[in-house]
């Protein structure tokens, strides 16, 4: 793994399916490997309710990880979005607006397929960190 000096952030507002488990799981790989750079989760205001369902150490927050949410508003704003491709941008801005707050070097979207248009737009590429994704059912 390259060395990294920068916040790596995981970005994934959803708290449905695998969602919660997936972000639990890089917060316990971040307490098993303190030597990576910190973890700044952006997650629905809720995530720590269902994060709390899971077995995860107590003192999981003093190792490395940050836990973000957007605003009330944001999120109510994003609720009254009906197309995909809108959210998606209201989505990057909130994005945008974190990355810079926090100093990011890296990004990781938990699921790309809904920004590719964000990304490709002026807003995804004056993104200040390098963004990375797992893209699911690319073919389906």
């Amino acid at each position: 793994m390259p060395t990294l000096s920068g916040k790596i952030l995981f970005f994934d507002l959803e708290l449905t399916g695998h969602h919660v488990e997936y972000l639990y799981h890089v917060i316990k790989y971040r307490i098993y490997h303190p030597k990576v750079p910190e973890f700044v989760l952006v997650t629905h205001p809720d995530f720590l309710d269902h994060l709390r369902e899971l077995e995860i150490p107590k003192d999981w927050h003093l190792n490395g990880v940050t836990i973000i949410h957007p605003s009330q508003m944001e999120m109510q704003g994003l609720l009254e979005i009906n197309s995909l491709v809108k959210r998606a941008k209201a989505e990057f801005v909130i994005l945008n607006r974190i990355v810079r707050e926090n100093h990011v070097e890296q990004c990781c979207l938990m699921v790309i397929n809904g920004y590719q248009f964000a990304i490709g737009s002026q807003l995804g590429r004056n993104l200040p960190c390098h963004i990375r994704g797992i893209l699911f059912n690319p073919f389906g």
